[in-house]
Parts: structure tokens; C-alpha cells; sequence
């Protein structure tokens, strides 16, 4: 892991924050010297009754 990052030399810029109800959803865009760079993801983190992460999901 630590060979990729300095390899890669991944960052992230966090571009929009959204709450809804049991989930929190980011979207970052990726950039870097891979293949593929920039990248824009979007993480969708579902809490449970607590507020801790019970699932998170990763998409383009």
C-alpha cells in the first residue's frame, strides 16, 4: 500500500457534502499519476441508529 501511494501519488479534494436521513454522501475528485486520473468518486456511508458507519459503498 505504501509502494502505490508513493507511485501513484493519490490526492483527494472533497467536492460536495450531502446529509440524508441514515446516510452521508461525498463526492471527491481523485487525482494523481495512475491511469485513469482525475477520477471523480462518490462514497455513500450508511449509519446505523448510533450514527457509526454500517455500510459504505463506492461508485463513479
Amino acid at each position: 500500500m505504501e509502494y502505490n501511494g508513493r507511485r501513484y501519488q493519490p490526492r483527494v479534494e472533497v467536492l460536495d457534502v450531502q446529509q440524508r436521513t441514515g446516510k452521508v454522501l461525498v463526492n471527491n475528485l481523485i487525482t494523481g499519476s495512475f491511469p485513469g486520473s482525475p477520477l471523480q468518486l462518490r462514497y455513500t456511508f450508511r449509519l446505523n441508529e448510533q450514527g457509526k458507519i454500517s455500510r459504505l459503498d463506492i461508485s463513479l
